[in-house]
């Protein structure tokens, strides 16, 4: 399926002349030469989903067929690599925090970049559950331990790209929004109103809270969190490269 949609979009680019930039996300269970030869030949941006070690991946990731997804991803590990050697572009890494894994995330973490080495981590929030002020407690001092070790990893020069670590750069969260505000009065007199990328995302408001004006909680929580730890740090930040 994949070859064919990327045949048709390069026969209809013929007339077009436009730089394609394939892209494609996968849990990596499936990989193999043919495979590898043909993400690479046709310049393929690769994202590698997993959302721990074995017994946190386990949760959420089942197969159907009997085999162990974390143990599966870890065989064709050796693909994943060599697609990073042979495209000189690192793989992007994305996990998810649900309800039953954010106590985990710092160990997740961990794991990811110093287990696995992976140089690319984006993070997402399961957004199809109601997140207590408890749970966000506890996940907002996993992502203060996250960062600390962030931090550490860099002056070691063993740095990573982390999505969260990207939210912080007022500069380019202005330059990302792609929307002027929502309608919000309680957003409007946030201290970080003006620089906030949550207020900028309609459908995303839509999906969560049914009001385009309305954003997710848990974001404003995380958003908020990310910019104290920007202050507080900014110096470090600004020498870190990603």
């Amino acid at each position: 399926m994949i070859k064919k949609l990327g045949e048709y979009v390069e026969k209809k680019n013929v007339a077009e002349r436009n730089k394609l930039l394939f892209s494609i996300a996968t849990n990596a269970t499936i990989f193999n030469d043919e495979i590898l030869n043909f993400l690479v030949n046709k310049n393929f941006a690769l994202k590698v989903s997993i959302d721990g070690n074995k017994e946190v991946n386990d949760r959420n990731w089942v197969s159907t067929t009997g085999y162990n997804v974390h143990d599966k991803i870890l065989e064709n590990l050796r693909y994943i690599q060599m697609f990073e050697e042979r495209t000189g572009r690192y793989v992007q890494v994305t996990n998810v925090i649900t309800q039953n894994n954010y106590k985990d995330y710092f160990e997740t973490l961990v794991y990811l970049t110093k287990v696995l080495v992976f140089k690319m981590i984006d993070t997402a929030i399961d957004l199809t559950v109601s997140w207590t002020e408890e749970q966000i407690q506890i996940l907002e001092q996993e992502i203060k331990k996250s960062f600390v070790y962030f931090i550490d990893q860099a002056k070691a020069q063993n740095g990573f790209y982390w999505e969260f670590a990207r939210g912080f750069s007022k500069k380019k969260i202005q330059e990302s929004k792609n929307f002027n505000s929502i309608q919000n009065k309680e957003c409007k007199k946030c201290e970080i109103a003006a620089y906030c990328v949550e207020s900028s995302c309609i459908m995303q408001n839509i999906a969560v809270t049914g009001d385009k004006n309305k954003p997710a909680p848990i974001f404003c929580r995380l958003r908020k969190l990310m910019s104290e730890i920007y202050q507080e740090h900014k110096a470090i930040i600004k020498c870190i490269k990603m």
